[in-house]
């Protein structure tokens, strides 16, 4: 896992201003070169996101989602093979 990304990369900048002030679900078929990576540059952003996976309970993944319909506490979500 990168911990700080020096150089933008340009899919994922595209993919925020694309997605900015919009509520967005991602989906990525790769887990550690996809969904983590997206997940650290959105941390380096300050954005805000949840991230849902396969070996979540559903309960967990339904507070997500709760919380991603209220748009002040998500504003992305990535998962990844459900």
């Amino acid at each position: 896992l990168i911990e700080n990304i020096e150089v933008e990369p340009p899919k994922f900048k595209e993919i925020l201003q694309i997605s900015n002030n919009k509520q967005t679900v991602i989906y990525s078929n790769f887990y550690q070169k996809g969904i983590l990576l997206f997940a650290d540059y959105l941390k380096q952003e300050n954005k805000k996101f949840s991230v849902i996976l396969p070996n979540q309970t559903h309960t967990e993944q339904l507070q997500i989602l709760n919380k991603f319909k209220e748009s002040y506490k998500v504003d992305r979500v990535l998962f990844y093979d459900l």
